[in-house]
């Protein structure tokens, strides 16, 4: 596996050096950091203008996670530099990254967590996968919001990183989400979809996703992180 700086292409190869796939970032990413785990998907870290973004790769190739944004650049700018990638035993990626001369850590939830295969563009209708692990079968409910802070504290006490404003109130009266509430299948995973409207001043923005599982009775079982995603062109 090679990745080629400014030219912004990650390459597999095999053992004679044929290339078995390339992506292309279609950005200028100067910074950046690669990791392979014990199932052959392929974690990549990089910078891209202020911010550090996070895409994972099937073995084969293709995206499971892309471009997903796990820094917020800031007004004023606060500039985010150096990632480092590494994969520990359970697939689970920890990133470190350098903000304002201060170490920065954060690591994806393997169990339970929500993969973007493809970008956010406006006039596009784009799949949310979610996974969670630990509950098979389990019912699940998922939205959006345009913050994740201060949340909503569900009955049982657990925060949903998901704050009660216009963009989610927008979302449910114009049924963006399809497939909004559900059941996990026998491997713990569903499919929702987000209509992006065809809009071009929404580019650049940035909202928040994250889904509730639950049992038969209504008891929550998990409560996902936030998954940030930002519209393009």
């Amino acid at each position: 596996l090679t990745s080629i700086n400014r030219n912004n292409i990650i390459s597999k190869l095999n053992n004679s050096g044929s290339v078995i796939w390339n992506r292309d970032y279609n950005q200028d990413v100067p910074e950046f950091d690669l990791s392979v785990d014990g199932n052959g998907d392929v974690h990549a870290v990089y910078q891209y203008t202020d911010d550090i973004y996070y895409s994972k790769f099937a073995s084969n190739g293709d995206a499971l996670i892309s471009g997903q944004r796990i820094t917020n650049a800031e007004s004023p700018v606060i500039y985010s530099r150096n990632p480092v990638l590494g994969v520990d035993g359970n697939g689970e990626a920890h990133v470190v990254w350098n903000k304002q001369g201060g170490m920065n850590y954060k690591r994806t939830l393997k169990n339970y967590n929500l993969e973007m295969p493809q970008p956010a563009s406006i006039g596009t209708t784009i799949p949310l996968n979610i996974y969670d692990g630990q509950n098979l079968g389990a019912s699940y409910w998922i939205a959006i919001s345009g913050s994740y802070s201060p949340g909503h504290t569900l009955p049982n006490g657990q925060l949903l990183p998901l704050t009660s404003d216009p963009i989610m109130y927008f979302s449910l009266v114009n049924n963006l989400i399809q497939n909004q509430q559900g059941i996990l299948d026998p491997n713990g995973r569903a499919t929702a979809h987000i209509t992006v409207p065809n809009d071009p001043s929404i580019i650049g923005m940035t909202v928040y996703t994250a889904f509730v599982t639950h049992d038969n009775q209504g008891q929550i079982l998990t409560v996902s992180p936030y998954f940030p995603i930002t519209v393009s062109g």
